[in-house]
């Protein structure tokens, strides 16, 4: 859902976003207060990671219904002069539309920054527990589709060769798009392998500072195993690499 900002917001189909003045600012959409159990049951294949499955209970927040694009990030580029060298050598006329890519945890966390003082909303990545609940974790599938595994229904498995337009594909049950797939999404938390079995109950966060951070959701070359909602990834902070991307949430 998108809120008025000081001036009316105008959708910009071509852009996948709405217009507040001369930027284009990515569009959410509620999630509701909920509960679920985060991480994975016990199985032989099941990372440890990934366990003890636990209750998880969030705020209602709202987050970002595509990745942010190309188009998106760029007009952050070119409002702060903000030095991205890597993204501005991939971009590439025609791939407006794309999802953002070569975006470090700490570009993506400036992007957020810029965001939140043009709209003054609190705008940052989500955290690991919001992603999860929002990929499909409310409605305990493995994929943002459902089950089973069915590439095609995403870009994901390699099919595709590469990052595809926003939103290519069909929704899942909260109304977002690319929950699996396309690119690996940057979360909020510090990775740390134990974190689930001392995670609090009630919106959690790993605050605590380790080398990594957590991305989740897989990317376009991703196999089964790895696009599944409930695995964790992890890549340092200041990584650029072409299968990383974000979306962003509005905290509440």
């Amino acid at each position: 859902m998108v809120t008025p900002l000081e001036k009316p917001l105008e959708k910009v189909a071509s852009n996948f976003g709405v217009k507040s003045g001369e930027y284009l600012i990515p569009e959410t959409i509620i999630i509701p207060t909920g509960k679920f159990m985060m991480g994975s049951e016990l199985g032989e294949e099941i990372p440890k990671e990934e366990q003890p499955q636990h209750p998880v209970s969030l705020k209602e927040f709202e987050i970002g219904c595509l990745e942010v694009t190309n188009a998106q990030y760029g007009e952050f580029i070119k409002a702060t002069s903000y030095k991205n060298e890597k993204w501005t050598e991939n971009f590439a006329n025609g791939t407006e539309n794309f999802p953002a890519t070569t975006v470090s945890w700490q570009d993506a966390e400036a992007y957020c920054k810029w965001l939140s003082e043009i709209t003054k909303k609190n705008y940052r990545l989500p955290t690991e527990a919001e992603w999860e609940y929002a990929a499909g974790g409310a409605q305990g599938v493995q994929y943002s589709w459902g089950n089973p595994w069915k590439p095609k229904l995403a870009n994901v498995g390699g099919e595709q060769k590469s990052t595809t337009y926003v939103g290519s594909f069909s929704a899942n049950a909260f109304g977002l798009y690319d929950m699996t797939g396309n690119v690996w999404e940057w979360c909020l938390d510090f990775y740390d392998p134990e974190f689930y079995q001392k995670s609090t109950e009630n919106n959690p966060q790993n605050t605590k500072e380790e080398k990594s951070k957590i991305q989740r959701g897989g990317a376009w070359n991703s196999p089964e195993k790895y696009a599944r909602i409930k695995f964790r990834s992890r890549n340092s902070p200041d990584s650029r690499v072409l299968t990383t991307g974000f979306r962003v949430v509005i905290a509440p």
